[in-house]
C-alpha cells in the first residue's frame, strides 16, 4: 500500500509539473484549467499527507535489495521456561534465510524477541538464557554475602526474614512477592548495547513488548522507552512480581491481555505473520485437589482465551507454529535447553510454507547487513545522574556506591558493569530499597549513567514475627513467640531503631538504636536496653535430671561503636551496664535470691562470608570476643573471658562439607552462673540435654556432611550427619585435648519460610543420647556452628 501511494503521489506530482511547464491557457479555458489544476494539486497533497502519516506510523525498516517482497512479522507468545522454544524457531528462520522485519513478544516472548531484535544471534540468546540461575533471579532474595553487616546480624534474632510494612498503625504488604531487582539487572545486562535506544523502531529489528494495565486489564503495546523496563513490564506476573510503573499506569504481564501478540505485530506493518504459540495448554485432568493446580488453571483460562482469539485473526498467508513441549512446564527453567529443539522441530514441520518466504544468500546477507547494529564494547560515560526517592540523602547513595557527586571515578571511562552492579548490590543489601535501577542514556551525543533509587512501597517501618521451639522430648523445652518493629530511614544516614518483644519460657524485651556515621557508613554507633529472663540448670551428674534451677532476670543498658569492613567484617567496642536477680526454682528452697550487677566492656572482631547462617554451602565465619567485667565498671565481681569461634563450608554438587571449632575460656576470676559456658544439644555435643554440661572453659571441634535431597518449592530439605569432639572444664589446669568426648548426630533439616527446622538424633560417648526438634532457631549460638 505504501509503495502504491508513493507511486501515485509521484505520478500526480509529475503530471502536475508537466502541465505547468507545457500548457498555455487560452482565456476561455483559463477558469476550467485552473480548477483542474487546483484539483490535481489537492489530490497530490492529500496523497502526500496520507503517505507521510502512514510512514510515521510504520517502523523504519532495513533497506534490503528485495523491494517488492512482503514484510514479515514474528509474534512470540509468553509461556515461562517453555519460551526457550522460540530460540529453536529463530535458528530455523535464520538457516532458511527468512527475513524478519518486525517482532512483538509477550513475557518470555518479549525477552527472547527483545534480545533478537537488539542484534543477538539465536546461539548467543541460548547461551545467555540457559546459563541464568532462574531460581535465584525469581527468588529476588539479597545474597547474604552482599547484605550489610547489620542485616547479617539480624539472622541471629530468630525472626522470620520476610518483613511486613507497619505504617500509620496498619500493616502494609508489597505489591508482589518479587520486587524484580535481580530481573532488572539481568535484563539490563542482556540488552546493554542498545539500552540507550528509546525508540524501539531504531533497534536492529523494530520491536514491541506487550504488557497489560493492571487497573483496566487492557493491552498496552510498548514501542518506546527503556527497553529492559519494557520487557520487565511484559513479564510481571500479577501478585508474584510487582507491577511496573509506566507513566500514569501500572503494568503487568501481557499474557492476561494478549499472550500471542499477532495484532501488535500486524499493526507494525507486517504483511505476513509467523506466530509461535508456546503457552501452556489447559489441563484435562481433575485439578480441584491442588491449590497450585487450580491457580495454574485459572491463569490458563486468561491466556488461552485471548491466545485463541488472536489465532482466529490469522490469514491463509500467515504461519502458526505450536512446538510440542510435552511435560515441560512454565516454571521448568532448568529444562530450557530441552525446550530449544522443540522449536526447531516445529519450524521444520512447516518448511514448505516457510521456504516461500526465503531470500537468496546474497539477498539475505544484504538484509542482515542493512540492519542498524549497535556499537560494540561498553559505552564511555560522560555524565552521572542519581534520582533518589528515598528518605536517605543523595550523599549517602553516592557514598555507598563509592562515587562522588561529580562521578569523577567513572567519567571518561568505559562502563564497568561488574563493578557498578557490585556497588548496587551492596547498596540494595541495606534492604531499604524496592529497586535500584541503572540506565545508560544518550543526550546530545553523549552517553551517561542514570541511577534511580526507589523506596519500598510498604516501608520504611517493618513488622517481623518469629518463633523458637526447642525440645529434646525427654527434658526441658522452650517455646517462644516474638514480634519486632524496625524503623528505618530515620535520618539522612539511615539511622534505625528496633524494638522487639518475646513471650514464652524465655520472655524478654529489647530496644536498640543504630546509627551509621557519615555518607560511607563505615563507622557506626548505637545504644540499647534489654530486659530478659532465662533458666540456668545444674544437672545431676550422669543424668538428665535437673538438680538445681535458677531463674535469671536481667535488666541492662548498652552503648557501642565500631567500624564495618565492607559487607564482610566488623570491629566494635561495647559497654553494658545493669543488674539482675537469681531466683532458685529447683533445689534447696532455703537458698536466698541473689542480686547481681553488670559492668562489662568487650571488644568484638567478626568476619562473616557465609551464604547462609544455618545451612551454608560456601563461605566462612570467624569471631573473636574479649570481655572484661570489673567492679570499677559496675560489676559485682571481676572476671575476664575470651571467646573464639570459626566455621568454613565448601560444596561439591548437592553435598556440603563444613568444619568448625570454638574455644571459650575464663582468663581470670570466676564467672557467675549466668556467664558460665553451657554445652549440650544438637551440634553442641549431640546426645546431651540442652546445656547439660557447664564450666569455666569449653572447647569443641565439629565436622558435618550434608546433602540437599529435596526442593519442595518452598523449602530446601537436607539430610546430614555430624561428628563432634569436645568437653567443658572447671579449671584451666584440667584442660586436656585427650580428655574430650566424642559425639555425633543424624538429622533432617529444612530452610523454611519461618526459619530453620531440624529433626535429629544425637549420641555421645558413654551412651548418652537424645532426639531433638528445633523450629525457628538453634538453641545454642548458631554462629558457633
Amino acid at each position: 500500500m505504501l509503495r502504491l501511494l508513493r507511486q501515485q503521489t509521484s505520478q500526480s506530482s509529475s503530471q502536475t509539473s508537466t502541465a505547468i511547464r507545457h500548457h498555455h491557457f487560452p482565456g476561455y479555458l483559463m477558469v476550467s484549467s485552473a480548477r483542474r489544476f487546483a484539483c490535481k494539486v489537492a489530490v497530490a497533497s492529500l496523497i502526500c499527507v496520507v503517505t507521510i502519516a502512514l510512514d510515521m506510523r510504520a517502523p523504519v525498516l532495513a533497506q534490503d535489495t528485495v523491494i517488492d517482497r512482503p514484510r514479515i512479522g514474528l509474534a512470540l507468545s509468553g509461556g515461562g521456561a517453555r519460551g526457550a522454544s522460540h530460540i529453536g524457531v529463530l535458528r530455523v528462520l535464520e538457516r532458511e534465510r527468512i527475513p524478519i522485519d518486525y517482532i512483538a513478544g509477550t513475557s518470555m516472548g518479549a525477552i527472547v524477541g527483545g534480545m533478537y531484535a537488539s542484534g543477538m544471534s539465536p546461539e548467543e540468546i541460548e547461551a545467555q538464557l540457559v546459563a541464568v540461575d532462574w531460581d535465584d533471579v525469581f527468588a529476588d532474595k539479597v545474597d547474604r554475602e552482599v547484605r550489610s553487616y547489620r542485616r547479617k546480624t539480624d539472622d541471629r534474632l530468630w525472626l522470620i526474614d520476610r518483613k511486613l510494612g507497619f505504617n500509620d498503625g496498619k500493616i502494609d504488604f508489597p505489591a508482589g512477592l518479587v520486587q524484580g531487582q535481580k530481573i532488572n539487572q539481568l535484563l539490563i545486562g542482556l540488552t546493554l548495547p542498545v539500552t540507550d535506544i528509546d525508540d524501539f523502531d531504531d533497534l536492529p529489528i523494530p520491536f514491541r513488548a506487550v504488557a497489560a494495565d493492571i487497573q483496566t486489564g487492557e493491552k498496552v503495546v510498548l514501542g518506546s522507552g527503556y527497553l529492559p523496563k519494557a520487557i520487565r513490564a511484559s513479564m510481571s506476573i500479577p501478585a508474584i512480581m510487582s507491577p511496573v510503573p509506566w507513566g500514569n499506569r501500572n503494568l503487568v504481564d501481557g499474557g492476561i491481555a494478549s499472550n500471542l501478540p499477532i495484532e501488535a505485530v500486524r499493526e507494525m506493518g507486517a504483511d505476513i505473520v509467523i506466530a509461535v504459540d508456546i503457552s501452556t495448554p489447559l489441563s484435562e485432568e481433575n485439578v480441584a485437589d491442588s491449590l497450585l493446580s487450580v491457580a495454574e488453571q485459572l491463569t490458563g483460562f486468561l491466556t488461552r482465551r485471548n491466545t485463541e482469539a488472536e489465532i482466529a485473526t490469522l490469514g491463509a498467508q500467515d504461519i502458526l507454529l505450536v512446538p510440542d513441549l510435552g511435560d515441560i512446564g512454565t516454571a521448568d527453567f532448568d529444562r530450557m535447553a530441552e525446550a530449544v529443539p522443540t522449536g526447531v522441530e516445529s519450524a521444520e514441520a512447516h518448511l514448505t510454507e516457510l521456504r516461500r518466504l526465503s531470500l537468496s544468500e546474497s539477498e539475505f546477507a544484504d538484509h542482515v547487513a542493512a540492519r542498524p547494529m549497535p556499537e560494540s564494547g561498553p559505552p564511555v560515560i560522560e555524565f552521572l545522574r542519581v534520582h533518589n526517592e528515598t528518605q536517605v540523602s543523595d550523599d549517602f547513595i553516592y557514598g555507598r556506591l563509592h562515587l562522588s557527586q561529580s562521578g569523577a571515578q567513572i567519567i571518561g571511562q568505559p562502563l564497568d558493569v561488574e563493578k557498578l552492579e557490585k556497588g548496587i548490590d551492596e547498596l540494595y543489601g541495606l534492604e531499604i530499597f524496592s529497586l535500584i535501577i541503572y540506565e545508560v542514556v544518550k543526550e546530545n551525543g553523549k552517553h551517561g549513567l542514570q541511577i534511580r533509587a526507589l523506596p519500598r512501597s510498604w516501608g520504611p517501618n517493618y513488622l517481623q514475627l518469629g518463633i523458637k521451639w526447642n525440645t529434646s522430648f525427654n527434658g526441658e523445652g522452650i517455646f517462644n513467640f516474638s514480634a519486632s518493629l524496625l524503623k528505618t530511614e530515620m535520618n539522612a544516614w539511615n539511622g534505625e531503631w528496633r524494638t522487639a518483644v518475646s513471650m514464652g519460657e524465655e520472655p524478654g524485651i529489647l530496644t536498640d538504636f543504630f546509627q551509621p556515621l557519615g555518607k560511607f557508613g563505615r563507622w557506626f554507633a548505637g545504644a540499647g536496653a534489654s530486659l530478659n529472663q532465662f533458666n540456668v540448670n545444674k544437672f545431676a551428674e550422669g543424668t538428665v535430671d535437673i538438680e538445681e534451677q535458677a531463674r535469671i532476670t536481667q535488666l541492662a543498658a548498652s552503648a557501642y561503636a565500631g567500624r564495618d569492613f565492607g559487607t564482610w567484617g566488623r570491629a566494635s567496642i561495647n559497654y553494658k551496664f545493669g543488674g539482675g536477680e537469681r531466683e532458685i526454682r529447683i533445689g534447696d528452697p532455703s537458698t536466698p535470691d541473689q542480686d547481681f550487677d553488670i559492668g562489662e566492656m568487650s571488644v568484638v572482631l567478626e568476619a562473616d562470608r557465609l551464604d547462609d547462617l544455618y545451612f551454608p554451602t560456601h563461605g566462612h565465619f570467624a569471631s573473636a570476643i574479649y570481655r572484661i567485667n570489673r567492679t570499677g565498671l559496675g560489676a559485682s565481681q571481676d572476671y575476664d573471658q575470651t571467646l573464639f569461634a570459626a566455621v568454613i563450608a565448601r560444596s561439591r554438587g548437592k553435598n556440603t562439607f563444613s568444619f568448625g571449632a570454638d574455644y571459650r575460656t575464663t582468663n581470670s576470676g570466676e564467672a557467675p552462673p549466668e556467664s558460665r559456658f553451657r554445652v549440650g544439644g544438637l551440634f553442641n555435643l549431640s546426645g546431651f540435654e540442652f546445656n547439660q554440661l557447664s564450666g569455666q572453659h569449653y572447647g569443641r571441634l565439629i565436622g558435618q556432611v550434608r546433602r540437599k535431597f529435596w526442593d519442595t518449592g518452598f523449602a530446601d530439605v537436607y539430610i546430614g550427619t555430624s561428628l563432634e569432639y569436645g568437653n567443658v572444664w572447671e579449671n584451666r589446669s584440667d584442660i586436656d585435648f585427650g580428655d574430650g568426648l566424642f559425639a555425633g548426630s543424624l538429622y533432617l533439616g529444612a530452610n523454611t519460610g519461618i526459619g530453620p527446622v531440624f529433626l535429629g538424633y544425637g549420641y555421645a560417648e558413654g551412651g548418652t543420647s537424645s532426639f531433638y526438634l528445633y523450629v525457628g532457631a538453634l538453641r545454642n549460638d548458631p554462629t558457633l556452628r
